[in-house]
């Protein structure tokens, strides 16, 4: 199995990690150590990252293999902000609340 993205960090700290899976956990899990110093890669035995959040294409058309919409705001911007980012800051203001609407108790 080759690693499909190899993020290497400069610095005293050269602590290595390998990923298992590059879907949403894998690729946060490896942003966030990364960002902490660490070198890591990351390995996928599918041709493409993303996991069950991912896209596969026929033809013309393509289909999510699992989720169509990402509700994790808070674990999304934790991960973010670990890295020392802003969701905002990645998609736009106000890019999130118009993606969908919940209703009943939260």
């Amino acid at each position: 199995m080759e690693p499909i993205a190899e993020v290497k960090i400069m610095g005293n700290n050269r602590r290595k990690i390998a990923v298992i899976g590059a879907g949403v956990g894998g690729l946060s899990s490896a942003a966030l150590l990364s960002h902490r110093g660490y070198e890591v890669v990351v390995f996928e035995r599918a041709s493409h990252i993303g996991g069950k959040a991912g896209t596969v294409s026929y033809g013309d058309i393509e289909l999510d293999t699992g989720p169509s919409l990402l509700t994790l705001k808070d674990e999304i911007n934790m991960v973010f902000e670990g890295c020392g980012e802003a969701w905002i800051g990645a998609c736009g203001e106000g890019c999130w609340d118009s993606c969908y609407e919940a209703y009943g108790e939260t």
